[in-house]
């Protein structure tokens, strides 16, 4: 929690909405990817290593899923968060983004303790010969956390106005 408090320090002169777009679009590809790795699992499909899943490589996917956690909190930490309150604080934020603050620092501080939690059942997945079961529960613990951070940075740039990229 310290070093979530100590972002709460971060000023800005810019309005960088364009980073929480950025990492809106990064995680829903990672999503997406996983969605289609756990079809493959389901339909007892061997995952093909050498096809693109979202930014990884067939052959890596466990691994990238190890990974997953501790790359989404350090992302949320010091990309996501300092962005969102240099975008609340900003003096052309709409009124509604500068009350938003809070209630979005909440939720991505909530993201950030879930992804922790969520650690030791992506690792599983990685086990020298995981079942099929343990890999399709790592896969949906995986997608239901980006499923809550998507769901937050929506919500942050509907407030924001943001549109293809742009504030309004």
């Amino acid at each position: 929690m310290t070093e979530i408090n100590d972002i709460a320090n971060v000023e800005t002169t810019d309005f960088p909405i364009h980073r929480i777009i950025e990492t809106r679009v990064r995680w829903r590809q990672v999503y997406e990817g996983l969605q289609l790795i756990e079809s493959c699992i389901e339909q007892g499909i061997l995952v093909p290593p050498d096809r693109p899943f979202g930014g990884m490589l067939g052959r890596e996917w466990q691994l990238r899923l190890a990974e997953l956690p501790e790359q989404l909190r350090a992302n949320l930490k010091t990309r996501v968060l300092p962005a969102i309150r240099a975008c609340c604080r900003h003096p052309s934020a709409p009124h509604q983004l500068r009350e938003f603050e809070k209630s979005a620092v909440s939720q991505i501080t909530g993201a950030i303790t879930d992804a922790a939690r969520a650690r030791v059942q992506m690792n599983k997945a990685c086990s020298s010969r995981p079942s099929r079961a343990t890999q399709l529960k790592a896969l949906r613990a995986a997608q239901n956390l980006l499923s809550g951070v998507l769901m937050v940075l929506d919500d942050i740039l509907a407030v924001a106005g943001a549109r293809d990229g742009s504030v309004k």
